[in-house]
């Protein structure tokens, strides 16, 4: 199938693995599979196994990786595109199983069988948009959490976030033959959370496109201009030497830096030297940006004998880290300003980044992108494709079934019964067949590991899996812990982000001699366990939490793999044990209390006293966060702010330097900024002010080129946006009615009705339709402004488009933009938060004096 010099590299870099690992198991499988499957087949398996991550070695059995080996052989050599790709970008972006790091399952034969009969006779370019069409009736978007579900979970399931949307739809593309791979923002700069989509190569060239978001034409979506100001886009390869353009760091796959094809780019240099001015050489270097309100890396790189490391990057604010030891240095670097920084390395509290300091997202003008808009084919399908999908997805759930099953529970148990039921949409049978088998599992055992995991847990977990759990929990712990302690901490099967798998028999029969009466004892058979799991960081995928069997198969595991392992086996042999939710640290429970599992993580702890300031509504992770110095970096904590609220702001911590981050983000992507550096010495308190680095109006109001959306006026005329707002400019306020955000805007708008009256600025109150108006609320305050238009406007896709291009949550309401005369959004917000309508008249009163 390929070319002897691809196949022998190939072969040379499977082997190396092999010798380096003694995977001699694997070789001995691979030789026998030579007697019954074709060359090519083989040739398409070796592929996969010299660049799989490790952790799938041990993971998956090979009839799962010779599915998508026979199929890929069928495609290179009978497909429609076959004899069109390029040998490697064939074997990486068609034949490729893994494409994030979702659960495995075969899937290409049967997404080929489903879709083959749409694209015959079409050309490649015409073949993806048709797909993508297909898509989108099978699977919308949806927030989830971050473990990512395997492509046909999300295709039974009809929906996903982003980063599934994108793994089902890259399936998909693959499927038929076509390059196709993951795009993504590691993190926006100019707002928070990220996004992924997808890249399609067509006769040479790659194009990229919106994952389930169907158009008549590539290099179109609405993330379009957000992707103008990233910092950083990236695409996951797991083949090291077939992509130029790579992120060093470490690890499976690498991050192809694609950032050039969305965004005005630069390349810069960073030196990192000791306080001496020593280059340092082999020191990794973290690229940060703030999101959520804390720094996150978008891209790591390792200094060369000089000490330089280089990156291409947008043009805006990166915060660069590195640590040698026990020195640290870190630089917030302007990257559209200069391109050369120098980081010195020192002591943690004197190079870290502290006060006031502004963090600047890349800017793009109104002119320098244009509006586009689906044409009105496109959106016609687009609804034809939403109706399909609409109908699939009220067939997921079978109210009567589950609520015959709920009848063998009592009352208060049937109606949670119901309620995960519908949470578990193709996947409810099995849920079903686990709650009613006639074993001797205790039905409130049933309810509670049900309860005790999460929504994708019942999504794609199946019967067998939680009557393992159930069977092969220590039965005598019931009655020994609380029930609190015993569902959460011994019964579950989650411990952390890992697909939920049977393991407590293989696990209570491996260790079946071991005796844990104190933490004693636990804690001299973690460092067997330890040291009898080697670590290859260079080979493994750093997300992917490896299973137990896995592990001990191959004889390797990443540092976060043993830990959950670890709580798993003590909780299999009956020990109630947890990830700390702080800090992550494994502990077991003993005389009543968690207790840490390794001795030198004993928490010697003092006390943080945080002084709110009390006009900010503070939200954990949205404009503050805190953060650990551990191991060379920074490292954010899990904190429960309601709990530290009640305390009166107190937070027991663990001694150690930690950095308090407060974050305003500013409507146009910038964030004001403050750090402060704390020490909490133990047995001591030390207080900390929380409060905002404050802005002016100015540097608040931004220039984003909105598309011009079309309302209905009173009088039934159809006119757009800009036209609206093209003698005065214009609040825009889509009213959506009876909901609370929406009522809190209502009653801020009349409270200063005389103020919003004297504005030059015209107010336009948005609406769905004509009996929205007979909302008491809505026609309050309809009455009471003089200086207001009504306009109609159906809340869809474009109402969504244009949220987005405002870097806005879509469908979140009300959504207000501030449009000025030449039709360029220069504030928005969606949802409510307190003070919005002085903000309004604060912006529109600078804007009319400007």
């Amino acid at each position: 199938m390929f070319s002897d010099v691809f196949n022998g590299n190939i072969r040379e870099a499977l082997n190396s693995r092999i010798a380096i690992l003694g995977l001699k198991n694997l070789e001995e499988k691979l030789e026998a599979l030579k007697k019954t499957e074709t060359a090519d087949v083989m040739e398409a398996l070796y592929y996969m196994y010299a660049f799989m991550p490790l952790s799938d070695i041990g993971d998956y059995d090979t009839e799962i990786f010779l599915d998508f080996a026979r199929h890929g052989a069928f495609l290179y050599n009978e497909g429609q595109f076959a004899g069109k790709v390029p040998e490697g970008c064939f074997a990486e972006y068609v034949l490729g199983y893994r494409i994030n790091n979702e659960d495995i399952s075969a899937n290409r034969k049967f997404f080929y069988d489903k879709v083959n009969g749409l694209i015959k006779g079409k050309s490649m370019y015409e073949a993806v948009i048709e797909l993508n069409y297909w898509c989108s009736a099978e699977v919308t978007y949806r927030t989830t959490d971050e473990r990512t579900l395997s492509p046909m979970t999300v295709y039974k399931n009809s929906y996903g976030r982003c980063g599934e949307e994108s793994t089902f739809a890259v399936s998909v593309f693959r499927s038929a033959g076509i390059p196709a791979r993951q795009v993504y923002v590691p993190l926006w700069s100019h707002c928070d959370d990220n996004h992924a989509w997808v890249e399609v190569w067509c006769d040479g060239k790659w194009y990229f496109l919106g994952a389930c978001e169907p158009e008549n034409s590539l290099n179109m979506g609405w993330f379009l201009n957000a992707s103008k100001r990233a910092m950083m886009v990236h695409a996951r390869c797991y083949n090291p030497y077939l992509e130029a353009e790579i992120n060093a760091g470490g690890g499976i796959p690498v991050a192809v830096n694609t950032l050039s094809t969305y965004a005005d780019t630069k390349e810069i240099r960073v030196r990192v030297a000791d306080e001496a001015g020593t280059a340092r050489q082999g020191v990794k270097v973290h690229f940060q940006v703030i999101n959520y309100g804390s720094p996150s890396d978008i891209a790591t790189g390792i200094t060369d004998e000089i000490g330089a490391v280089t990156l291409k990057t947008g043009k805006g604010s990166l915060i660069i880290t590195a640590a040698d030891g026990d020195s640290y240095g870190e630089v917030l670097a302007d990257t559209k300003e200069s391109s050369g920084f120098t980081l010195r390395l020192g002591k943690v509290t004197e190079t870290t980044i502290s006060g006031k300091f502004a963090v600047k997202a890349p800017q793009i003008s109104a002119d320098s992108s244009k509006d586009v808009k689906s044409k009105d084919d496109a959106d016609d399908r687009k609804k034809i494709e939403a109706d399909k999908r609409a109908r699939k997805e009220e067939g997921l759930f079978d109210k009567r079934s589950a609520e015959k099953t709920a009848e063998r529970y009592r009352k208060e148990d049937g109606e949670i019964i119901c309620s995960l039921l519908s949470k578990a949409c193709q996947n409810q049978k099995e849920l079903e067949n686990f709650l009613t088998d006639e074993n001797e599992i205790p039905y409130e055992w049933r309810v509670e590991i049900l309860r005790s995991i999460r929504e994708k847990d019942l999504q794609d977990t199946d019967a067998a899996t939680f009557t393992e759990h159930c069977l092969y929990t220590d039965k005598a712990a019931y009655d020994k812990y609380p029930a609190e302690i015993f569902y959460k901490y011994l019964l579950c099967p989650r411990v952390s982000s890992e697909k939920l798998r049977p393991y407590r028999a293989y696990l209570k029969e491996k260790h079946k001699d071991v005796k844990l009466l104190t933490i004693t004892d636990v804690r001299k058979f973690y460092e067997a366990f330890d040291s009898s799991l080697k670590e290859e960081p260079e080979m493994e995928y750093k997300s992917l939490i490896s299973t137990a069997y896995g592990a001990f198969l191959t004889g390797y595991a990443g540092e976060k793999s043993k830990r959950v392992i670890f709580i798993q086996i003590l909780r299999s042999l009956g020990i109630p044990a947890r990830l700390n939710p702080v800090d992550g640290k494994m502990e077991a429970m003993f005389d009543g209390e968690f207790v840490a599992v390794k001795e030198e993580e004993l928490k010697k702890k003092g006390v943080l006293k945080l002084d709110f300031d009390k006009a900010v509504p503070w939200s954990y992770c949205e404009n503050f966060s805190l953060m650990r110095f551990e191991n060379g970096e920074y490292r954010l904590l899990d904190i429960n702010l309601g709990e530290v609220k009640k305390s009166g702001g107190l937070a027991e911590l663990e001694k150690g330097i930690y950095r308090l981050i407060t974050a305003n983000r500013l409507p146009n992507g910038n964030i004001f900024a403050k750090s402060d550096i704390i020490e909490v010495k133990e047995g001591e308190t030390v207080e900390a002010g929380v409060s905002l680095y404050e802005a002016k109006i100015e540097d608040m109001l931004s220039d984003y080129p909105v598309r011009d959306i079309m309302f209905t006026e009173e009088n039934g005329e159809r006119t757009g946006l800009k036209a609206l707002s093209a003698e005065k400019g214009g609040i825009f306020i889509w009213l959506d009615k009876k909901s609370e955000p929406t009522e809190h805007i209502l009653n801020e708008l009349y409270d200063k009705r005389e103020l919003f009256n004297a504005l030059k600025t015209k107010l336009y109150l948005v609406v769905k339709e004509a009996e929205d108006l007979e909302d008491a609320n809505i026609s309050r305050v309809s009455e009471a402004l003089s200086n207001r238009e009504l306009l109609f406007e159906d809340f869809g896709a474009e109402a969504g488009k244009l949220a987005r291009e405002l870097y806005l949550e879509p469908a979140s309401y009300p959504l207000i933009c501030v449009i000025n005369r030449e039709g360029t959004g220069t504030y928005g917000t969606a949802g409510y938060n307190v003070g919005t309508a002085d903000m309004l008249l604060k912006i529109c009163r600078y804007l009319e004096e400007k």
